[in-house]
C-alpha cells in the first residue's frame, strides 16, 4: 500500500535538536518512528538533510504521512480477514504468517492492526496503533489474535488475558518438531526463566525473577512420517516462549532458524485454540481455527 507524504514546516527560533523539535510538534510519534524519519532523510533545512541530533536555529521541513501528522492508524482493506468469531464486543482473526500483529509506527500500513482498522472502527484504548488487539503473535507464527471492539471489553479482556494467575483462560498452540533420537514423553511440562539474549532472540537463565518465569505444558498429538505434532498450553506469555522452551530441550520447531532448526518454507507454530468466559455475558467460549498449516 503506497503512502503519500507531505512536507510540514516546524517553526523554530532557538537552538534545538532536530528530534526534540519533531517530538514537540508531534508528541504522538515514538522515538522509534522519529529515528526512522531522520534515518530516511525526511528532515531538511534549506534543502540540506538533517540528522536527529543536529542542532538548528531555524525552521525545518519534515516529510510525513497523514497518519503521522494526525496520529491515526492507516486503514487498509486490501485483504479479506479470516474472521473466526465475531460479536458486538470482540472478534478473533486467524492471522497468516509474515504479517506483523501490531503497527509500531504510524507509517505502517500492512500489519494486522491496519487490516483490522480497514474492517471496523477500531478503539484507541491501549494505543491507537494497537487497534484493540489483546494478544500478539510473532510475524512467523499463524493463528488466533483476539481484538476488543469496545473500551469496556478491552479493559476486561486485557486484564484477564495477561493475568498469570488466571486459570479461566486457556491458550493452546500446535507445534511440529522433527523426530530425533531424544525420547519424548507423551506429556511433559516446561518451566524456565527467560530473558533477552539479543534484540531479536531470547535465552533461558538461572537467575530467578518472577517477571521472567515461563510455564507451558505439551502433549503429543501424533506422529506423521518423521514429524511429531504437539499440543501446547501456555500459562504465561513471553516473547518466543514456546520456541525457546522446545529448542532448549533439544526439540526446535520445524522452520525455526533462530532457535536451531534448518530453513523451511515457514515456522510450524500455530495459535490454535483459546477458551475463556466472555467478559460481558460470562458465557464459556471455545474458539479454534478450522485450519492449521
Amino acid at each position: 500500500m503506497k503512502v503519500q507524504l507531505k512536507s510540514i514546516t516546524i517553526k523554530n527560533n532557538n537552538p534545538s535538536r532536530v528530534d526534540k523539535l519533531i517530538k514537540q510538534k508531534f508528541p504522538h510519534l515514538s522515538s522509534t518512528e522519529i529515528d526512522f524519519i531522520c534515518q530516511n532523510k525526511k528532515v531538511k533545512l534549506n534543502g540540506k538533510i538533517l540528522k536527529k541530533g543536529d542542532i538548528v536555529k531555524k525552521n525545518i521541513s519534515v516529510l510525513l504521512s497523514e497518519s503521522q501528522i494526525n496520529g491515526e492508524i492507516i486503514k487498509n482493506n486490501s485483504i479479506k480477514l479470516d474472521i473466526v468469531y465475531e460479536d458486538d464486543y470482540l472478534l478473533f482473526v486467524n492471522k497468516n504468517i509474515k504479517i506483523p500483529t501490531v503497527a509500531n509506527m504510524f507509517l505502517n500500513s500492512e500489519t494486522l492492526s491496519n487490516y483490522m482498522a480497514g474492517y471496523i472502527d477500531t478503539i484507541k484504548t491501549g494505543g491507537v496503533l494497537n487497534a484493540g488487539s489483546i494478544n500478539r503473535l510473532d510475524n512467523e507464527t499463524s493463528g488466533l489474535v483476539l481484538f476488543a471492539k469496545t473500551e469496556e471489553c478491552y479493559d476486561l479482556l486485557y486484564k484477564n488475558y495477561h493475568n498469570k494467575t488466571n486459570k479461566n483462560i486457556e491458550k493452546y498452540y500446535i507445534a511440529v518438531i522433527e523426530d530425533n533420537e531424544k525420547k519424548l514423553n507423551p506429556y511433559f511440562e516446561m518451566s524456565d526463566y527467560i530473558e533477552n539474549a539479543t534484540i531479536t532472540k531470547m535465552k533461558t537463565t538461572d537467575e530467578i525473577n518472577e517477571k521472567h518465569y515461563a510455564c507451558s505444558e505439551a502433549s503429543v498429538l501424533g506422529i506423521i512420517d518423521n514429524y511429531t505434532f504437539l499440543l501446547i498450553r501456555i500459562f504465561t506469555g513471553h516473547r518466543h516462549q514456546i520456541r525457546l522452551q522446545l529448542s532448549s530441550r533439544g526439540f526446535p520447531i520445524i522452520g525455526d532458524e533462530l532457535y536451531g532448526s534448518p530453513h523451511k518454507s515457514r515456522l510450524m507454530l500455530h495459535s490454535y485454540m483459546i477458551c475463556f468466559h466472555h467478559p460481558i455475558n460470562n458465557n464459556k467460549i471455545i474458539i479454534a481455527t478450522n485450519k492449521i498449516f
